[in-house]
């Protein structure tokens, strides 16, 4: 909580301004896998097919598994001209497994990467539902309420003031929390048919509320 601050208004009565907080850690309930393809050829045309078909069949695969969201970043071919012309084309495109099921999902990217093996795995993520960080943040928020509460009751009796009201109270929820926790993952190797290997850790959720009391006598 930051230091209150005092206003005296026209009335006699007294505005105090303070910020309360509540934070809790929690554990993640959804994990995000993304793989990616990439592609070289002797054209751009060439490279983005082959990356086409792959990333294809990669959700025709992920989309017959339960309980997993399926979605694809935006495809994208360029020219590359370091590697000695061989292969002067590229063409990557992303796919991301989304899931409430840690094991499902892990066991999802292991099979896909070893049916593809130029699928990398290019992130893993951890987080909370729409649903768990909803409920966090009511009852953080509530526990922030009691604590403005509970500060401006004592204000009122340290001052003398003969009662007081609530003028303000803006929450600033955490909107981070879905996927703000730090990632602990191992990519196993291109040609290796396991499974990715994750273990996340809790995620500190916090509600702050900034509160304007009035005081009067």
């Amino acid at each position: 909580m930051q230091d209150g601050t005092l206003h005296i208004g026209e009335d006699n009565s007294t505005l105090v301004r303070f910020i309360t907080s509540a934070s809790r850690a929690m554990r993640p309930d959804t994990i995000r896998i993304t793989l990616e393809v990439v592609n070289r050829g002797a054209t751009l045309a060439a490279a983005q097919s082959a990356t086409n078909r792959q990333l294809a069949a990669a959700v025709d695969t992920a989309k017959s598994t339960d309980g997993i969201k399926v979605t694809t970043g935006s495809p994208y071919a360029y020219e590359d001209r370091q590697n000695g012309g061989l292969w002067p084309s590229a063409a990557t495109q992303s796919l991301t497994l989304t899931s409430g099921d840690f094991e499902t999902a892990l066991a999802l990217a292991g099979k896909l990467q070893a049916a593809d093996p130029s699928l990398a795995l290019k992130g893993m993520a951890f987080g909370l539902s729409d649903e768990a960080r909803n409920a966090l943040n009511a009852e953080l928020l509530k526990e922030a309420v009691a604590q403005g509460n509970a500060i401006a009751t004592t204000m009122k009796d340290a001052t003398g003031a003969a009662g007081m009201t609530a003028v303000e109270l803006s929450p600033n929820l955490d909107g981070n929390s879905r996927f703000g926790g730090r990632a602990v993952a191992m990519a196993q190797s291109l040609e290796s048919a396991s499974a990715p290997v994750a273990e996340p850790e809790d995620l500190e959720v916090s509600v702050s509320l900034t509160a304007v009391y009035r005081l009067f006598k």
